[in-house]
């Protein structure tokens, strides 16, 4: 199950506003005894309309790639 972590707002150079989603993979488990146990996975970023971004390394500020437009957006 995927559960949303937060919402927040990045811009690219042009001033354009993105919504970006960040969520994390969770499965819940339960031991032997009944106790649920949760593994939680990697964080992933998509913008509010579905499209996914990667990290850009190397940034001084936390900075995304949109995938399929190449532009650089950056957390505000």
């Amino acid at each position: 199950m995927w559960v949303e972590l937060e919402q927040f707002l990045a811009t690219d150079a042009d001033g354009k506003q993105y919504t970006v989603k960040a969520f994390q993979r969770q499965v819940i488990y339960h031991t032997r005894s009944g106790e649920p146990w949760t593994r939680k996975g990697r964080i992933s970023h998509r913008l509010m309309d579905g499209r996914p971004i990667e990290i850009v390394e190397g940034e001084s500020a936390p900075a995304f790639r949109i995938v399929d437009g190449g532009q650089v957006i950056r957390r505000v």
